[in-house]
C-alpha cells in the first residue's frame, strides 16, 4: 500500500492535471509528450550520485570526465561516464558526501578503476587534493619555466638550416 505522502502527493498532482505524481515529475506540463532519455533520467532522479555509484561499482565504466558547475558550498559536479561498450551517460553530484561516494567506487576498482579527465580545478576539487601536486614544490616549477620558458613567450622557429632536405 502506498505512503499517506505519496497519495497526497498523487492528489495535488492530479489536481494540477496529470494522471499521477509521476507524470508531474517527468512532463511538468499536463499532456505533453515524453522528455528525452537524459532528461527522463533527470527528472526521474536517476542522475544523482547513487545510481552513479552503483554504474561505477559495477565494472561497466571505462571514464570519467568531471566538470565543477558550482562553486558554492556544496561544491557541484557535472559528471559524463563512458561506459566500455562505447555508450555515454550524465549524472549530477552534489556535495561533500555525494564526492566521497562517487571516489570510493572509483577507488574500490584498483587496477580496473576508470579513468577520470577534467579540468586541475575540478579534479583537485572532486579528488579532495587540496593543491596543485604538479610540481614538488615552486623552486622546481621555477628551474622549469627558466629552462623551458614562459607559455606567454613568443615562440621562436628552429633553425633547420641543417636539416639535408
Amino acid at each position: 500500500m502506498a505512503s499517506a505522502a505519496w497519495e497526497r502527493r498523487n492528489e495535488r498532482a492530479r489536481a494540477a492535471g496529470f494522471r499521477n505524481y509521476y507524470e508531474y515529475r517527468t512532463r511538468r506540463i499536463p499532456g505533453a509528450p515524453k522528455p528525452p532519455k537524459e532528461e527522463l533520467r533527470r527528472r526521474r532522479g536517476h542522475s544523482g550520485e547513487k545510481p552513479l555509484e552503483r554504474l561505477i561499482r559495477s565494472g561497466r565504466v571505462e571514464l570519467v570526465s568531471v566538470v565543477q558547475i558550482g562553486y558554492g558550498d556544496p561544491p557541484r559536479f557535472d559528471v559524463t561516464v563512458i561506459l566500455k561498450d562505447g555508450t555515454q551517460r550524465s549524472y549530477f553530484v552534489r556535495g561533500s558526501a555525494g564526492v566521497r561516494a562517487v571516489k570510493g567506487a572509483i577507488d574500490d576498482q584498483g587496477g580496473d578503476a576508470p579513468q577520470i579527465v577534467g579540468s586541475p580545478k575540478a579534479l583537485r576539487a572532486f579528488t579532495g587534493a587540496d593543491e596543485d601536486t604538479s610540481y614538488e614544490n615552486a623552486e622546481e616549477q621555477a628551474a622549469i619555466l627558466e629552462e623551458y620558458g614562459d607559455d606567454d613567450a613568443p615562440i621562436e622557429a628552429p633553425d633547420d638550416s641543417d636539416i639535408p632536405f
